[in-house]
């Protein structure tokens, strides 16, 4: 089942339940033209975590980041 949260413009879009209990994968994209060029005119960051509440975490962290230089 896919899934996706919004995120200060971004989308965080991962699967659910995982495939492998290995990590959780998601995928950061934007399709505002800003913060696109923000992210480095990439497509997407994939982002890992050990559980969802983790992998989420950090795509936001990622996204912080981005929008706090």
């Amino acid at each position: 089942m896919n899934k996706a949260e919004n995120y200060r413009g971004f989308e965080i879009a991962w699967l659910e339940p995982p495939l492998t209990s290995a990590a959780w994968t998601a995928n950061v994209a934007s399709n505002d033209a800003h913060l696109y060029a923000l992210m480095g005119g990439r497509g997407a960051k994939v982002i890992d975590g050990r559980t969802r509440d983790h992998m989420i975490s950090e795509a936001k962290k990622y996204i912080d980041n981005l929008l706090d230089r």
